[in-house]
């Protein structure tokens, strides 16, 4: 293994986007083949989170958002957690935190910007697990890193549909495999949480523990499925709380400024384009815009 020579801040300010990239994309390879005992720092994580948790409810109130919590079934069986969680906006991270207050490593996809943005420094003290999800082998370095942090006693936090839903007709997209994948062989639970936004307004909904220890890995994908349902019916109870619109209720341009208000908040790129590319596509269904694509090109 070719010793990995790191930068400084300073270095790594004068490089482009592009090579601060691959720069810690090489660091979690390199940190990857040396697979460092992390059980340490797990239990230091969790020693501090409270503080974590304080700080992220701080900010909130200060920018006048408010978080209710109406269910909260999971147990403590001491066994590793998986997070599941819907993803519908900017702060779905501060909220979903403050929420579990229960320490997680984040599955963050694609972070661009923030390599060197000064927020990262509390992601640190959450945990975080890195990827660029158009890179295999970075992608693969993730999932393991996943089952590492559960074998070692350490919870992790994900959004398995991999970008905001801003569809105007899924209650949760399409998931990836990868939560029942890494709570098979990590040995953990696998805990499917909704989050809904209501403008500055956070509801909450935290399902029950799924166990995965008697699934089989090749029922990965029905597994998968099933816990979709799962986020699907925590997401609805919020809904239901909330209280049901009527269609004729609702403006003529509403999907329009459903995705505006949501992209708003944005402060590193993130557009709708980016969206769609990230987000898991199944090869299987045919979607609508798919379906009339045909229609453009007639004359």
């Amino acid at each position: 293994m070719a010793e990995f020579k790191r930068k400084n801040i300073v270095q790594l300010l004068k490089m482009d986007q592009a090579k601060v990239e691959e720069y810690y994309r090489e660091l979690r390879k390199y940190n990857f083949q040396k697979d460092k005992d992390i059980s340490k720092m797990i239990r230091l994580r969790k020693l501090i989170h409270h503080l974590t948790v304080k700080i992220l409810m701080l900010n909130r109130m200060l920018m006048g958002q408010t978080l209710t919590i109406i269910g909260d079934k999971r147990i403590d069986n001491g066994k590793p957690r998986i997070y599941a969680v819907t993803h519908i906006g900017r702060y779905d991270i501060e909220i979903s935190v403050e929420a579990l207050k229960d320490n997680a490593y984040f599955l963050w996809g694609d972070p661009k910007e923030l390599y060197l943005r000064p927020e990262r420094i509390i992601l640190e003290m959450i945990g975080m697990n890195f990827v660029d999800t158009h890179y295999k082998e970075d992608r693969h370095i993730a999932l393991e890193n996943m089952v590492k942090i559960a074998k070692s006693g350490g919870n992790n936090h994900v959004y398995p549909e991999a970008a905001w839903n801003i569809t105007p007709n899924l209650v949760v997209m399409p998931l990836f495999t990868g939560c029942i994948e890494a709570g098979i062989r990590g040995g953990a639970d696998v805990i499917p949480v909704a989050i809904e936004q209501y403008d500055k307004d956070y509801y909450v909904n935290i399902g029950e523990n799924i166990d995965c220890s008697k699934m089989k890995m090749e029922d990965k994908r029905i597994e998968t499925d099933k816990l979709r349902d799962a986020m699907c019916t925590l997401k609805w109870e919020i809904w239901e709380q909330k209280g049901i619109s009527k269609r004729k209720d609702l403006p003529d341009n509403y999907e329009e400024t459903f995705i505006n208000n949501i992209m708003k908040d944005t402060d590193n790129g993130y557009t709708v384009e980016d969206i769609e590319k990230e987000r898991f596509h199944d090869k299987n269904i045919t979607t609508y815009e798919e379906a009339f694509a045909f229609q453009k090109k007639l004359k």
